[in-house]
């Protein structure tokens, strides 16, 4: 987790600088561990494995403000972190667990990863907002992902929030489920899913 931070701390002042914002990231948090896999036999557990490694990052929160007061230049500036914050979701894993004998490494993903590849395999990538929402229900229903994620970003979408989600439930790397940002249009802030 501190590698996380460190790296998105970084990020963020240099995206501050070239912004002409000021920002001061603030008590933030998020988990990083081992994600288990229990096999049942009659209900009762016999066998518990440990796949996959899993991070989490719960919340980043960050004061940020425009040198010029200029809150345009704030929501510009946190769209451009949060694409970078998601980004390193998964390269930090990559990263910190590559075996110099396998420099391909194990895969993570985050929802931008997976966004990019849902595109690569030719999924559509839909971006639902205040401007399209005639096509919202029509584009909701189309989706293929799991039904706790659709009524999340309906009730985004019913809230005023910006949606940019892929077609269908996708699987990579032991992944399977499906990448989306919730952005506030106002604010430009998007906690990562």
């Amino acid at each position: 987790m501190l590698s996380y931070f460190a790296a998105i701390d970084a990020a963020a002042q240099m995206s501050a600088g070239a912004s002409k914002v000021v920002t001061i990231r603030m008590p933030s948090l998020g988990n990083f561990g081992v994600a288990t896999q229990v096999q049942l036999f009659f209900g009762f557990p016999r066998f518990i494995s440990f796949p996959a490694l899993q991070m989490d990052i719960d919340r980043v929160v960050g004061s940020d403000v425009a040198q010029n007061a200029d809150n345009a230049a704030v929501a510009d500036f946190r769209r451009a972190v949060g694409g970078q914050y998601s980004a390193h979701e998964h390269l930090i894993p990559e990263k910190l667990f590559t075996d110099p004998s396998n420099p391909a490494g194990p895969q993570a993903v985050s929802a931008v990863k997976a966004l990019a590849l849902a595109a690569g395999q030719g999924q559509r990538i839909y971006s639902l907002n205040a401007q399209n929402q005639a096509v919202h229900a029509s584009a909701i229903s189309q989706l293929a992902i799991d039904p706790a994620v659709k009524e999340e970003i309906a009730n985004a979408l019913a809230a005023g929030k910006s949606v940019t989600v892929h077609q269908a439930s996708l699987s990579f790397a032991g992944f399977h489920g499906v990448g989306y940002i919730i952005t506030d249009p106002e604010t430009g802030r998007a906690p990562i899913k």
